[in-house]
C-alpha cells in the first residue's frame, strides 16, 4: 500500500493559508480534520478497523453541534457510525478525546439492563444518537477521521 500522504507537486504551491494538500487524496478537510465516508455498511468494529487500516484514522467523534450539522450533510443525512462506544458512565471516543458532547438518548434499543457487552453509537439524525447493539449483524455507513497533516 502506498503512502498517499506525500505529494511533492502539492508541497510546492502549498502557501501558509492552504490546507487543501493536507488531506490524503479522496477525503475532506474541515476544521483541521479530514473526513472520509464509506461507501458501503459495516459493524462498529469492522468499521473503526477499516478506519485504522486503510486511513489510517478512527471513526470520527463530535465535538460540537457545528461538527455534527457538517457531519450529517457530509453524510447525506442518512444515519451512520461514530467512534463513541461503552456505555453509561463509562462512554469512550476511538481516538481517545474525553466526550465532552453528546446527543446520546434514553435506554439502549432493545437492551435490557443485564444484556452484558458495550453499546455503540449511530447518528440517528443531528438531534439524536441511538446508542446500539455492537453485533457483526448491525451494519451502517460510517466516516473515518483523522487531524489534518500540518507541515
Amino acid at each position: 500500500m502506498q503512502n498517499q500522504g506525500h505529494h511533492p507537486e502539492l508541497r510546492q504551491r502549498k502557501t501558509e493559508k492552504s490546507v487543501s494538500s493536507s488531506c490524503p487524496d479522496g477525503s475532506t478537510h474541515y476544521r483541521r480534520r479530514c473526513y472520509i465516508i464509506s461507501s458501503s455498511v459495516a459493524s462498529w468494529a469492522s468499521a473503526e478497523r477499516t478506519c485504522s487500516l486503510l486511513f489510517n484514522s478512527s471513526l470520527t467523534s463530535v465535538r460540537s453541534r457545528r461538527d455534527m450539522s457538517w457531519l450529517w450533510r457530509f453524510a447525506g443525512r442518512k444515519p451512520f457510525w461514530i467512534g463513541l462506544s461503552g456505555g453509561p458512565g463509562h462512554w469512550m471516543w476511538a481516538d481517545g478525546q474525553p466526550v465532552s458532547f453528546s446527543r446520546l438518548k434514553g435506554a439502549p434499543l432493545g437492551r435490557s439492563e443485564s444484556d452484558a457487552g458495550p453499546d455503540c453509537v449511530l447518528v440517528e439524525n443531528p438531534r439524536s444518537w441511538i446508542s446500539t447493539s455492537c453485533s457483526p449483524e448491525t451494519q451502517h455507513r460510517f466516516i473515518c477521521s483523522a487531524p489534518a497533516q500540518t507541515h
